[in-house]
Order: structure tokens, then C-alpha cells, then sequence
């Protein structure tokens, strides 16, 4: 019971979520705790929010810092986000969208004592987190994360994000409980 009605609470939260004006073309790095991250996502239509965390207890905590690395869709096939430091970064949500623009009441990934993806950002880097795929039945929705093809991000990112190119490496993904969209 607890678990829907955080579900509903998302969804009302949702109803009024603005996505995360994408990272300029020119954007580069900054300062010298600048992080960014590149991940392959299927489909189009799913809204992906990316948020810094911790490990607690081995589980993934979102730390509400007010700041979202990441909440728009993919574009070209993937998500491009900036953090600072080496801190983890989970998905807590994935919600589908009936267009690129209007929300839609489709079914929704929640982080909420589930299993959700969990990576690192590097300093100075550029992290490959990989493949996501999300799916749906109608009513629930899932996840598979895969290694995916770093020689693709790295072609999205030399005609996209110039400047972030040559900082593009490998970066290991886990799955961990996470506790993303508990208590929104």
C-alpha cells in the first residue's frame, strides 16, 4: 500500500515536472570537479531522471540536493548529464510519455525498493554508463542495462558535444535497491 500511494504521489508530482534544459553544445569543463555522463536509452519516449546519491546499507539513496543531473528525454538515442565529483548517480524514475512534450498517465519506472541502475562519475571524464532499455505491459515497467557500444557514444558525442569527446571512458554499472521515488 505504502509503495502506491508513493507511486500516485510521483505521478501527481510528475503532472507538473518541467524537464532539464539539455547541456549546450559548447558545454565543456569547467572547473575541475566537473563530471559528465553519457548513456545509450531505449525508447525515445521515456523522461529519465538521473540524480546524485549514496550507498547506505548497500542501497541507493537519492541525495535531495535540488540539483537533477539529469530529467529529459533521450536525444539521438542518448542521455548526456554533468555533476560534480566522483559521487554515485541512480535512475529514479523513467516515466513514458505519450509524446516528446506531453506527459502522459502511462506506466512509470519507480526506484522504490527496487532494483535501479547505479554508476560513478569521474572528475575530468566523460562515464559510458552503458545501455538502458525500459519497457512496459501496460501496467508496470522495467529495466535492462547492458554494456553497450562506447564507439556510438563517442560518435553522438564528437557531433553533439565536441569539447566532451576525448574524455569518454568506460564506467562500471550496478544494480542496487535504490529510493529514488520513495517518499515524493
Amino acid at each position: 500500500m505504502k509503495w502506491l500511494v508513493s507511486v500516485a504521489l510521483i505521478a501527481v508530482f510528475c503532472a507538473g515536472c518541467n524537464s532539464e534544459p539539455r547541456l549546450a553544445a559548447t558545454e565543456g569543463f569547467k572547473s575541475s570537479d566537473d563530471a559528465f555522463f553519457i548513456i545509450a536509452v531505449d525508447p525515445p519516449n521515456a523522461m529519465i531522471d538521473v540524480d546524485d546519491g549514496e550507498i547506505k546499507d548497500q542501497q541507493f539513496s537519492v541525495m535531495r540536493t535540488g540539483r537533477q543531473p539529469y530529467m529529459n528525454i533521450p536525444d539521438g538515442g542518448f542521455i548526456v548529464g554533468k555533476t560534480k565529483g566522483n559521487g554515485p548517480l541512480g535512475i529514479s524514475w523513467v516515466k513514458f510519455l505519450a509524446g516528446e512534450t506531453a506527459y502522459s498517465g502511462g506506466p512509470m519506472f519507480v526506484a522504490c525498493r527496487t532494483n535501479t541502475v547505479v554508476f560513478r562519475a569521474k572528475p575530468g571524464k566523460v562515464v559510458f554508463a552503458g545501455s538502458l532499455s525500459f519497457s512496459h505491459d501496460g501496467r508496470r515497467a522495467a529495466f535492462h542495462a547492458a554494456p553497450g557500444n562506447i564507439d556510438a557514444a563517442r560518435k553522438y558525442l564528437i557531433s553533439n558535444y565536441p569539447l566532451l569527446a576525448d574524455k569518454l571512458e568506460p564506467t562500471e554499472i550496478e544494480e542496487r535497491v535504490g529510493d529514488g521515488g520513495c517518499g515524493i
